[in-house]
């Protein structure tokens, strides 16, 4: 069965499922590129565009990040190694509970949810120029971070 069949069978489950099983935090909603600046050493001076936050799986957000500003090349093991720098900045900040492995689980799901949060867009209207050009290339890139999901 495909991934856009199984998340429109179980896609409110598995959004419930990550919700209730997973660390919580503060999300952004819209966690990109676009709504950060950052220094000129690289570190992150603000985040922007807080419209839509709430409490929820903090791997969601991470999820988000990585598939929307991504390119499609970017191999699985740099996910896996960004994913690793992610957990020792938790470990570092007290989070003791939250193995790596479950992280990379939990990611994983994440994605499912991001599907099914996307699977619906094709009847929504973006506009004429830039927006239908993003949701295309925003679902490029998710479709390659999905790749690491078993079929």
């Amino acid at each position: 069965m495909n991934l856009i069949a199984r998340v429109r069978r179980d896609g409110l489950a598995r959004v419930r499922t990550l919700h209730q099983h997973t660390p919580r935090c503060v999300l952004h909603g819209d966690y990109r590129l676009d709504n950060m600046f950052f220094r000129a050493d690289g570190s992150i001076r603000a985040v922007i565009d807080w419209q839509i936050p709430n409490l929820g799986p903090g791997v969601l957000d991470i999820a988000y990040f990585l598939a929307g500003s991504l390119s499609p090349e970017t191999p699985e093991s740099d996910i896996d190694e960004l994913l690793a720098v992610y957990h020792t900045a938790l470990v570092d900040a007290g989070v003791d509970d939250y193995r790596l492995d479950r992280l990379r689980s939990d990611y994983n799901e994440a994605l499912m949810v991001l599907l099914y949060r996307f699977a619906g867009l094709e009847s929504m209207k973006f506009g004429d120029d830039r927006g239908p050009r993003l949701i295309q290339v925003w679902l490029q890139r998710l479709d390659a971070r999905l790749a690491r999901i078993p079929a």
